[in-house]
């Protein structure tokens, strides 16, 4: 067994075993694990939080690794953050020999592991990275060698809008660390996954809120999300349930399967701020009094790197310029002319200062508030002589990825050459660079702390810091303008404390920290740490945002409130050629090319932009070429510049390359003259996300061979077999599992999915592959290396489903339904065979007091007779109503598609389609009133190649789909989902409904396989 010592020190390339600091060891080995991490910058607050995940789940004793969750989702608040998070994640693990899958470095040492000043290489578009979960460990790496007691390496994955879709969803009981922005984190905690495809949101949201430990970094800047991570962890501890379907809800001590628990961590971290999440407040006191903080001996220890850091000096001083000056105002609004002729006389003063003050070697830093007054700067001050090229750059939130990839080399420079970084916020937390001479405007207090902590980051060195002054009115007159994206009022109290200063070193600025936080009345830091969330998550939107059943208007609930507020909140746009890219096709030659449903932005070439500006600028941007938005179900489509309504957070836009509006030296700029050069397509990789969203879709089922329902069915029983060893689950739910494993796709029989194939192959298949069983999966036709298609060997029928001729026969008409759903079919299908073979059972019973029969006839639907000896209908009969109600849930929603609601789409309303559905009967999700399921075979139980049962043959009826008490089935398909949900909760549900899609998908991928290496 090795020491934490050597652990840290061989994550980190450190010659020495001591040199990690005291509060990074005890964050990994002292029993509770804390809530909160209040430690000041450039102490390696990463580092502490990653390895004491690490070290707990593979390192520690049995008790601590069995209560440490499988999967560490480091949540930060900005995207220049999390790639620096990403690539140190996967040094450190790499160098353990604990990484899943091989990284690609620029340099490594003579031992092989990747050095301190190793970046990852990038190679056609693609990170020098990439997860491989399934991967296994090797007996020749560090950890096998030193203790580890996983089974498997450890995945990393990125979390960025664009980024490659990654499978880490796949495998939930495999160790994983998960690294985003708290737009892609929290919006998929919250069920709404942005830049996500619907069907995946449940999926992820179920793995998200169980068995994972949530790290929240630099919570000073996460604005409304940290209230949401707060909320989230209080009802993850507790939520009110009903104990059974016929109690009211009350206190459920554990709604989770597997243990979740959240850590947040600053350097500037204030009391008040956990108290704005009103679950959350009775945890208040007793995280505040066990957080990890600094000794007294790490701060003043000059043997230790930290006491070294507070020995460093910063002087402060007001620059010697005149403030911003408030501009003047018609009709109480800021005359806008007036402000931009202030601003730039005000930029060019700040550029002469920089000119005569800033630093003569080394880095001078400069820091502003908003994009537009750093791009500003920046080309008032590359117009200068002492600027030349390399000497100057500009960096903030409004840049492709292509372009932040070449930052590295500037940010990480540590020679005294002169050089000139300006920057927005971007750089306030977790950007490793030292300046010598820092510049910042006035800002929040918790900002001022983090900019300080630019400057003179290391030991040894020195800086001087200027503050530059804005004209924000007086108490009695304020003035608003100026103090944008932050409030007045916080940006007036850190001018009145920067007032008091002569020096910010840690030093002073712990000092500082240590007298608000004793202050009895907590006025400071009510001054100087103000979080006033506008909306804070409760319960009741929890369970409301589990449906993610769109409204009829195609809109859904929005979350942006609960992630950040106001102007924050951003969209994502790239660029692309027509006539140059093959994701471009047209319908005749008359026509302009027309973007296809497949194509999909990748990582490298997405720019983000605040959603309230890109719909200020979309008509100008129009004009130049066109724009189109995507649409979770139909695909890309075109907008027009009066359009502005579907410009909201979330959403993606692909803008033709005429349209401009971008620069590789100051980013996003709107401006249709600003050329731009899209990211070659070469450097692409449009692989088609597996999850996509089409109601069509049968991503899943389009593989390298043929497979029957049985076979598929059985693969999908041992997945889920393997899954539930150490799932956290009860013997009921584990049932539950392997049963709808084993009947998920039952509903292939039907005849609208086995239409989708060529009735040729499909005949020939079912005579030598199939042993006249009807197929579940069937070959694409694919070469799973070069992505070409053979369509002789291609069973999919890809011809658009039109109307037959009135003479067409019944034998050849089209039996293919838009928007068909065969995991409904398959959900019905269980509910007619226990109804049939038992009409009696307590699943379809009325309330009591209410007898079905004085109400009529129960219908006039017929099935064929079933035997209540039936294997099937016996199997059934033993579930209780809620083990019923849970399977036919699972089966159903097992591809994301149909869940809480179940009512018809667009799709079950067409009538330009070979079958229209008749005005008398109901249809939903491509399923109709009196649909015939013929019998197929579906594995037994003990899922042996020899042991099969033979499905009853069904017609389904869609009662459950009335509100109200169904007449056939006794309680409606939203009654029993919503009871459902009210009685597991809205996390443990998710997290069964994962474990299902899970089993699938790793099947599908398996069977995938096999056929490709048949001969």
């Amino acid at each position: 067994m090795t020491s934490f010592d050597k652990f840290f020190a061989r994550a980190m390339g450190f010659e020495s075993e001591q040199e990690h600091l005291p509060y990074q060891k005890r964050l990994a080995l002292e029993d509770p694990l804390p809530s909160l991490v209040d430690v000041p910058t450039g102490m390696g607050k990463t580092a502490a939080a990653l390895f004491a995940w690490v070290w707990r789940r593979r390192f520690a004793g049995e008790s601590i690794r069995n209560k440490t969750p499988r999967r560490l989702v480091y949540c930060l608040p900005m995207r220049v953050l999390v790639e620096q998070t990403y690539g140190e994640a996967i040094k450190w693990l790499d160098r353990l020999g604990l990484l899943a899958g091989s990284a690609n470095w620029t340099e490594r040492d003579t031992d092989g592991a990747p050095t301190k000043r190793a970046n990852l290489k990038a190679a056609d578009g693609r990170r020098g990275y990439e997860a491989n979960p399934n991967a296994s460990k090797t007996a020749s790496g560090w950890a096998s060698k030193n203790g580890d007691q996983g089974q498997r390496p450890i995945a990393v994955h990125l979390l960025l809008g664009g980024e490659q879709k990654s499978d880490w969803a796949l495998w939930p009981e495999r160790d994983a660390i998960l690294i985003g922005t708290q737009d892609m984190l929290v919006s998929r905690a919250l069920n709404r996954g942005y830049a996500a495809g619907r069907a995946r949101w449940p999926q992820e949201f179920g793995l998200l809120n169980s068995d994972c430990l949530w790290v929240f970094d630099e919570i000073q800047i996460m604005d409304t999300s940290l209230a949401t991570s707060l909320q989230l962890d209080a009802s993850r501890r507790s939520l009110r349930l009903r104990p059974n379907r016929g109690a009211f809800p009350a206190e459920k001590a554990d709604p989770l399967a597997r243990p979740c628990h959240s850590l947040w961590m600053s350097a500037t971290m204030a009391k008040h701020w956990l108290e704005r999440a009103v679950d959350w407040s009775g945890h208040v006191d007793a995280a505040w009094k066990n957080r990890h903080e600094l000794s007294k001996p790490e701060r003043t220890d000059r043997d230790l790197r930290s006491g070294q850091l507070f020995d460093i000096q910063k002087s402060l001083f007001k620059a010697s310029i005149s403030a911003l000056e408030k501009p003047k105002t018609k009709d109480n609004r800021a005359d806008k002319a007036d402000a931009q002729r202030k601003q730039t006389e005000y930029l060019k003063r700040v550029a002469e200062h920089i000119t005569k003050t800033g630093a003569a070697s080394g880095l001078t830093l400069i820091i502003v508030n908003t994009v537009d007054r750093a791009t500003r700067l920046f080309e008032l001050l590359r117009k200068q002589p002492d600027f030349g090229d390399g000497t100057i750059k500009l960096i903030h939130s409004r840049f492709c990825p292509r372009e932040r990839e070449e930052w590295s080399g500037f940010l990480l420079r540590k020679d005294s050459e002169k050089r000139v970084l300006i920057s927005t916020q971007v750089v306030e937390a977790g950007v490793d660079l030292s300046a010598t001479v820092l510049y910042t405007e006035l800002a929040p207090w918790a900002s001022l702390v983090q900019r300080f902590g630019r400057c003179a980051r290391y030991p040894g060195e020195t800086g001087r810091v200027f503050w530059l002054d804005l004209d924000l009115g007086t108490d009695k007159s304020p003035v608003e303008h100026w103090a944008r994206p932050y409030s007045r009022a916080e940006i007036v109290a850190a001018r009145q404390k920067l007032a008091e200063l002569g020096d910010v070193g840690l030093a002073s600025l712990s000092t500082i920290k240590q007298a608000i936080d004793t202050e009895s009345n907590g006025k400071q830091a009510s001054r100087l740490f103000p979080y006033e969330p506008r909306f804070v998550l409760r319960d009741k939107d929890l369970f409301d945002l589990f449906d993610t059943t769109p409204d009829l208007t195609g809109a859904d609930v929005d979350v942006a409130r609960f992630i950040r507020d106001g102007e924050e909140l951003d969209v994502q746009v790239f660029w692309r050629d027509p006539e140059d890219d093959p994701f471009f096709t047209k319908q005749n030659e008359k026509d302009l090319k027309q973007p296809l449903k497949k194509l999909r932005p990748q990582r490298r070439e997405l720019c983000p932009v605040p959603f309230p500006r890109l719909r200020e600028e979309l008509p100008v941007l129009r004009k130049a070429g066109r724009i189109w938005r995507r649409h979770y179900r139909k695909g890309w489509q075109l907008i027009d510049s009066r359009d502005t309504e579907l410009v909201y957070p979330g959403q993606v836009f692909l803008l033709e390359a005429s349209c401009g509006g971008y620069s590789t030296e100051l980013g996003w700029t709107g401006n249709p003259r600003d050329s731009v050069d899209p990211v070659p397509v070469e450097d692409i990789d449009n692989k088609a996300d597996a999850s996509t969203d089409t109601d069509d879709s049968e991503d899943l089922s389009e593989i390298s061979g043929w497979l029957s329902i049985e076979e598929h069915c059985r693969d999908v029983g041992r997945q889920m077999a393997d899954l539930l060893e150490d799932a956290g689950l009860s013997d009921s739910e584990q049932k539950v599992l392997l049963i709808a494993a084993r009947l998920h796709d039952w509903g292939k029989v039907h005849e609208a999915f086995q239409a989708k194939l060529k009735p040729d192959l499909l005949a020939l298949a079912q005579k030598r592959d199939l042993g006249g069983q009807p197929a579940a999966k069937a070959p694409d036709g694919k070469d799973r290396q070069t992505g070409e298609r053979d369509e002789a060997k291609n069973a999919w029928r890809r011809d658009k489903i039109r109307p037959r001729p009135s003479d067409t026969s019944e034998a050849d008409n089209d039996k293919r339904r838009p928007g068909h759903r065969h995991e409904l079919a398959s959900a019905l299908a269980i509910l007619e065979t226990l109804c049939t073979a038992q009409p009696t059972h307590e699943a379809f019973s009325w309330p009591e007091g209410l007898d079905k029969l004085l109400f009529g006839d129960t219908d006039d639907h017929s099935s064929p007779a079933i035997s209540a000896e039936h294997p099937l209908a016996l199997e059934l009969a033993k579930l209780s109503t809620d083990e019923l109600d849970l399977l036919i849930y699972l089966v159903a929603s097992h591809h994301g598609k149909v869940r809480m609601s179940l009512r018809s789409s667009q799709d079950d309303e067409l009538e330009d389609v070979p079958d229209p559905c008749p005005s008398d009967k109901r249809q939903a999700r491509g399923v109709r009133d009196g649909d015939l399921l013929p019998s197929c075979r579906v594995p037994a139980a003990n899922l042996r190649e020899s042991a099969a049962i033979d499905a009853p043959t069904v017609i389904v009826s869609l009662d459950p789909m009335e509100l109200g008490l169904s007449r056939r089935y006794g309680t409606s398909w939203r009654e029993r989902t919503q009871l459902l949900l009210e009685r597991l909760g809205p996390f443990r549900l998710g997290y069964l409904e994962s474990l299902l899609r899970a089993a699938d998908c790793r099947a599908s991928k398996e069977e995938d396989e096999r056929g490709r290496r048949r001969p």
